[in-house]
Formats: C-alpha cells, sequence, structure tokens
C-alpha cells in the first residue's frame, strides 16, 4: 500500500461560525470491493481492488476509483458492475491518485510520483476511456512546463476549470481554455485533496488543516488547529491526522476523509467540524454511521442524490453514506434574489432592501448568504452564514449594510441551503423620496433559471421611458462562467426598436439603468415596451427581471419574466 502523507505545522485564520443543525442519522453499506488486493471485475459484490485512493462520480451516477495499485480507473456503473476504464499498467505505468470528472464528461486523472518522464502525469480521458491528451504537462499559453511534475491532486468543476494541487507551486487553476493561474503559492499542499464549489473557490488540506482558497488567491483556514487530533468542534477547536480526501456541495458543507483518524468528517459553512460516520477503530464494518468502522479512507465523492461514496484504502473497498446532503444542495444554488441596494439613485432616490427568509420546515435550517455584486465576477463575493430554527422567520433590514458592512453598492445576492423548507423575499424601496413601502423582488430559485433551451423565450412586459417612467433591467448569471444574454426590444404594436447583447461575468449581476434609452433601442421615449430575453451560450442559466419606476415618486414596481 501507498504510504499516505501527513503533516504537522500551524496556519490560523478565523472563519464563520454555524451551527450545524443535521442529524447523524446516515447508513454505511459497502458499494463494492470484497476487502481482498486484486484488480477482477464483475458485480460489485465480487470485484476487488488494490489501494483504491480516490473517488469521482459523474452525473448520471456513475462512479469512477483511481485504483492506484493496479495503475487502472476502475468504474462502477449504477447496475453495480465494476469494469475497467482505463489501464496504465503497461509500459511507463502511472499510478493515479486523484480523479474528477467535469462538466463535459471528461474523466481527469493525476500521479505525482509519474510515469517515467519527468516526474508527474496527468490525464484527460473521454467519457468513453479514450485517452485525449496523455501525460499533459502546462497547457499552452502558460509560464512553464513544470507544474504536473509536482501536482498531486486535482478537481474539475462543471463550468470546465481545473484546479490542482502541487508539491511546489502551491494551488493552480485552469480556466475552459487552458489558461493557468496559480491561485497561491503561499501554501504547498502534500496531500491529494482539493474539491471546487463552483463558483471560482477551491477548498484543499493543508497541515492538517481544511483551508478556502479563493478565486482572488486568498487564503481562509476553515477548521483544524494543526495538531494531530480526532476533536469536533469549530474552528482551530477540531483537529484531524492526515485528512487526504475532500469534497464539497452546494450549500459549502464540506466531507473529509480523515485517514489517521479512520473516520469521515464533515465541516459546515462556518467551520464547524463533526464526525459524519466512523468510530475511529480499524475496521469495515457497515450500519448505522456513529457505528460503521474504517481503514485509512482516503478519497470522498457526492452524487446528486446526496450520497457520499469513500475510497476506504486500506479495506480495498468502496463504501457508500446515504443521504448526507440534501440533493438540492449538490451543486446548485438554492435562491437568487435579482437585486439588492444600498446605493444612491436617480432624483434623489436612496435605494435600501431588506431581505426576509422563513424556514417552514421542522428542523434548523443552515442557510449561507453570498453578495455578488453588480457587473463583476460573483464568484467570491463576501458571504455569512446562519441557522433558521423551526418555523422561524428572519427579517435583515438593509441587509446589504447590515450582513455585510456593504454601502454604496448593489447587486445580486444569492442564498444557498441544504433544505428545501427555506423560502425567501426581498423589499426595495427608496426612503429618501418619501417611498418607504417599495417594492418586493422575490427569490428565484435555480430549477426556475432560464437556459440556452428555454422556449418560448422569456418576455418582460410594460417597460416605458419617458417624461413619467424610467426603467431598469437586470439580468444575473447562475453559473461560474461568462454568459451572453440577447435582450431584443418592441414597441406596443409589435414592431422591433432594437437590440443588445449583454455579458454576464461568473455568477454576477448586470443591471442597466434607463437601458431603453439607449440608441441600440432607438433612444426615444416609448411605452408598453416588451422586452424578450434569450441565450446562446451554451449550458446557460439566467434570470432576470426589470424595475419600473415612478419619476415623480420614485416608486418602484418589478415587472418579472413571464
Amino acid at each position: 500500500m501507498r504510504t499516505l502523507p501527513f503533516f504537522t505545522t500551524a496556519l490560523l485564520v478565523s472563519g464563520l461560525s454555524l451551527a450545524s443543525g443535521r442529524a447523524n442519522a446516515q447508513v454505511v453499506t459497502t458499494l463494492a470491493g470484497r476487502g481482498v488486493a486484486g484488480h477482477a471485475d464483475g458485480p460489485a459484490e465480487a470485484a476487488s481492488f488494490d489501494d483504491p485512493v480516490a473517488v469521482a462520480v459523474d452525473p448520471s451516477g456513475t462512479l469512477y476509483v483511481a485504483d492506484s495499485a493496479n495503475a487502472r480507473i476502475r468504474k462502477i456503473s449504477t447496475n453495480g458492475l465494476v469494469s475497467t476504464f482505463a489501464d496504465f499498467s503497461s509500459g511507463y505505468p502511472c499510478h493515479p491518485t486523484g480523479v474528477s470528472v467535469d462538466g463535459l464528461g471528461n474523466v481527469w486523472i493525476v500521479d505525482p510520483i509519474g510515469d517515467g518522464f519527468d516526474g508527474g502525469c496527468l490525464g484527460k480521458l473521454a467519457p468513453d476511456g479514450q485517452t485525449l491528451d496523455p501525460h499533459i504537462q502546462w497547457p499552452p499559453g502558460s509560464r512553464s512546463s513544470t507544474v504536473w511534475d509536482d501536482a498531486i491532486g486535482i478537481a474539475a468543476d462543471q463550468a470546465g476549470n481545473l484546479y490542482a494541487t502541487t508539491y511546489l507551486s502551491g494551488v493552480v487553476r485552469f480556466d475552459a481554455n487552458g489558461t493557468g493561474t496559480i491561485l497561491t503559492n503561499e501554501i504547498t499542499p502534500n496531500a491529494p485533496a482539493i474539491a471546487a464549489d463552483g463558483r471560482g473557490n477551491a477548498y484543499v488540506v493543508f497541515r492538517d488543516r481544511i483551508v478556502k482558497v479563493t478565486a482572488e488567491g486568498a487564503v481562509i483556514t476553515l477548521a483544524g488547529s494543526g495538531s494531530l487530533g480526532s476533536a469536533d468542534g469549530a474552528g482551530t477547536a477540531a483537529s484531524f491526522n492526515a485528512p487526504t480526501g475532500i469534497a464539497v456541495d452546494g450549500a459549502g458543507f464540506i466531507y473529509v476523509a480523515d485517514t489517521f483518524n479512520n473516520k469521515i468528517r464533515r465541516v459546515t459553512p462556518g467551520g464547524v467540524v463533526e464526525t459524519l460516520a466512523g468510530t475511529g477503530a480499524r475496521g469495515s464494518a457497515d450500519g448505522p454511521a456513529g457505528t460503521t468502522t474504517f481503514y485509512q479512507p482516503s478519497g470522498v465523492a457526492l452524487d446528486a442524490a446526496g450520497n457520499l461514496y469513500v475510497a476506504d484504502t486500506g479495506n480495498n473497498k468502496i463504501r457508500k453514506i446515504s443521504g448526507v446532503a440534501a440533493p438540492c444542495s449538490v451543486g446548485c444554488t438554492n435562491w437568487m434574489v435579482p437585486s439588492v441596494a444600498h446605493v444612491a439613485g436617480a432624483d434623489g432616490a436612496f435605494w435600501t432592501s431588506d431581505l426576509v427568509l422563513h424556514n417552514r420546515g421542522s428542523s434548523p435550517a443552515p442557510v449561507t448568504l453570498k453578495f455578488l455584486g453588480n457587473s463583476r465576477d460573483g464568484t467570491s463575493g463576501p458571504e455569512r452564514s446562519f441557522t433558521l430554527d423551526p418555523l422561524q422567520t428572519v427579517t435583515y433590514a438593509d441587509v446589504l449594510s447590515s450582513v455585510f458592512g456593504v454601502q454604496g453598492d448593489a447587486g445580486a445576492l444569492e442564498a444557498l441551503t441544504p433544505s428545501d423548507q427555506v423560502t425567501v423575499r426581498s423589499r426595495t424601496f427608496t426612503a429618501a423620496a418619501g417611498g418607504t413601502v417599495g417594492d418586493g423582488i422575490p427569490g428565484v430559485r435555480q430549477g426556475s433559471f432560464f437556459t440556452d433551451q428555454t422556449s418560448p423565450s422569456p418576455v418582460l412586459i410594460g417597460l416605458s421611458e419617458n417624461d413619467q417612467f424610467r426603467s431598469n433591467i437586470i439580468l444575473v448569471n447562475g453559473t461560474a462562467a461568462p454568459l451572453v444574454v440577447h435582450v431584443a426590444a418592441a414597441d406596443a404594436s409589435g414592431a422591433p426598436i432594437g437590440s443588445r447583447d449583454y455579458t454576464l461575468p461568473p455568477l454576477g449581476m448586470t443591471q442597466d439603468s434607463r437601458f431603453l434609452a439607449r440608441a441600440e433601442f432607438g433612444g426615444g421615449r416609448v411605452t408598453g415596451t416588451t422586452v424578450t430575453l434569450s441565450s446562446t451560450t451554451p449550458g446557460a442559466a439566467f434570470t432576470a427581471c426589470a424595475i419600473v419606476i415612478d419619476n415623480a415618486s420614485n416608486a418602484p414596481t418589478t415587472v418579472l419574466p413571464q
């Protein structure tokens, strides 16, 4: 068995606190593997592995295993059959220690020890197992060919970005075009543990800590004291012992294979650590999560239904922990409020927004709020986390100022929660002009976003730009990649008056005030205008609204797409 790395030194940054509110009621089962070293394919219960160290799962539920000592990538289908997906055992063997699946179904693998060619190997395999790019070094257009000589862990997100942990370069990100960026070289992780949340953030293990690296390269320690141990608790009160696998869900909960503690741990978005499964004793017992045992687990991955898969390395098994995350929290944006504000506007207005959240369920509901801003990349915007009690309603007056300390700004607000019992609405008004009621802008669930396949195209109706009214349009990108939204306007008779393409930044909002006064839309006075929205960007997911404002009173009316 390959010896897994562990580390002992210290780094301390404070994080947010959040009570978990989740019960430890999961069940652990053996998905595949007889528990003896081998490389037999076939039915899951008869198959064998040798040093499985990492797992990944595609949207269909197919599982991929880095079967390291066998120098293979194995595949476990949804009907329980184990097969060899890729074989690297001949020639100069590559013993993969990392595996990940991107949004196109390509399977990425990495081996820091390498294939005999100057160090580490990395490969991209098509969904049929064909090698597309064997032994990839640093992709074209970047600084050198040495990064993959020391790459040890990889994670691909659904937007086509690839992240790597390296011994020497730190944490590296490649966009869908292959352009490489070193996010940070302040830390050089030596464990193959990296995960991406689809919003530009990477999560890595660094010296027995769980560390978040933002899109701008900021390094934030979420949990772990840096001293070896197995303590649950908040922030640096918690401890790990050589964690080597990590996964993150859409609500920001992190799942860790705590290898030498023989446990699976969970970290809330606020940095509270709890033991999800495993007593700490060495073994392979299935059953209720609190009574089960593992032997040096070293890889974890979530599926779309919220199940967690574990590469139980010492047992040569693949284990499954059922229902650790609510299905809506896995890789999804739960709610988007298109616009909140704390900013001066036209005609003496000063806009502020209140946010109302309600938990209609009988269990506590963790919520993370993220401010995405206006016309900028929102993937690393400020976040705040808290828990709603059962049946609790919370109103955040002037949410940008009171929750985030933001003033002089406006933009979209994202609300992430693993609960399907939370509802969201907002109210925007301008007290400066006497308008204390304003109008509500409801939250939009991700399932209601428009896509490049939406037909018929959504419309915003009854917009005007004249002496009495002005109209603003708000467009929000629900993905972590740029997209283009086409806005076409027609007058009350249906005659076209103009159109414009808006490029939305990743997870960003763009507001165009008095957009109908633009030359592209004729630049004249219009009444009763209809706007049609569409996108041809593959994989697009967006929402929109318009605000029609009375010029005399500054009273807003929200127009939702239909």
